[in-house]
């Protein structure tokens, strides 16, 4: 006769709500991460004063890398505040922090900037801001909470595999869920830190799309 066995590889509280968490930072950092980063460049490229502003000898660059701390700073005020509740109500130990607050930043940068690029590239509010929902649905829809990814076609897999929404679940969940260490979530930072890189290069080209349009 045969028998089975089966050991846990991790333990994992029951407590349903310390589960959701990591999901609804999720929710909460992507939402706010695209749509806080589109308004505010709607905001800035539909005022008179752009192409004066535009025009000054400052790099795009530096433009850039304003708009970009600005957003991180009203992220991290966001980002502060589930910080609080997760110590003091769920009990997160201090010793995960660190990789907590890593997979955030790097997750909410890729956002922040995807935001601002459609903000640069479309710069109607109402089909930009629209535009960017459709967006954080997609990530949204597309991801391993609805469907598995094992179940879909290698394009969907790798469109999920690439979605910073669920790198950034996945890290949550296993930093604060699992309690893996860096090493144990290495490869999912090195994923985040790939699209950090090219969202800031698609930004980058966006704005001095933007800045052409205008001053044509």
């Amino acid at each position: 006769s045969v028998s089975v066995n089966f050991l846990g590889a991790f333990q994992i509280k029951q407590d349903l709500v310390l589960i959701a968490f990591p999901f609804v930072i999720s929710i909460i950092i992507t939402f706010s991460s695209l749509i806080l980063s589109n308004r505010f460049v709607l905001n800035q490229v539909n005022k008179p004063s752009y192409q004066r502003e535009i025009m000054a000898p400052t790099k795009d660059l530096t433009f850039l890398i304003a708009d970009y701390l600005i957003n991180l700073f009203f992220v991290a005020i966001q980002v502060l505040v589930l910080l609080l509740v997760g110590v003091f109500w769920l009990g997160i130990s201090i010793t995960k922090l660190p990789l907590f607050l890593f997979s955030i930043f790097l997750a909410s940068s890729v956002l922040i900037l995807i935001g601002l690029s459609l903000g640069y590239l479309i710069k109607s509010e109402s089909i930009s801001t629209l535009f960017t929902m459709f967006f954080g649905m997609f990530l949204f829809i597309f991801s391993d909470l609805l469907v598995p990814s094992v179940l879909s076609t290698p394009f969907i897999r790798f469109l999920i595999n690439l979605s910073p929404f669920v790198i950034l679940n996945s890290s949550l969940w296993d930093v604060i869920i699992v309690g893996k260490d860096f090493q144990g979530i290495v490869f999912l930072t090195f994923r985040l830190s790939i699209l950090f890189i090219a969202a800031m290069l698609i930004a980058y080209l966006s704005k001095k799309a933007s800045k052409e349009n205008t001053l044509q």
